[in-house]
């Protein structure tokens, strides 16, 4: 299959999940999903209530010079894997809440 053909099968189902009405997709399983989501995010807030960096000491007694700290840059990409994580997440839980469209049709 050519790069061409490729690229507009590609631009059409874009161009489909665009024009997609999303108000009627409805979930079969909302409370599984629900369920499953709220066990993670328990889970999550235990980790980081009751358990401690081991890597910072506070209180070593050696400021760090402005010159060595990270900048905005630095931490905006440290937080990227973390925010793909959660994207994947959310995902999982979409398709384990079932979605289905009650009737679909193609207009054109």
């Amino acid at each position: 299959m050519p790069f061409n053909e490729l690229s507009e099968l590609f631009r059409s189902k874009v161009s489909e999940f665009a024009h997609t009405d999303l108000v009627q997709v409805h979930f079969s399983q909302t409370a599984w999903a629900l369920g499953i989501g709220l066990f993670i995010v328990s889970m999550l807030a235990l980790k980081l209530l009751f358990s401690r960096n081991r890597n910072a000491r506070a209180h070593s007694g050696h400021p760090l010079p402005p010159a060595f700290r990270e900048g905005a840059l630095v931490k905006a990409l440290r937080m990227l894997p973390k925010c793909i994580v959660a994207a994947g997440a959310l995902f999982c839980l979409l398709a384990l809440a079932k979605p289905f469209l009650p009737k679909a049709e193609k207009l054109e």
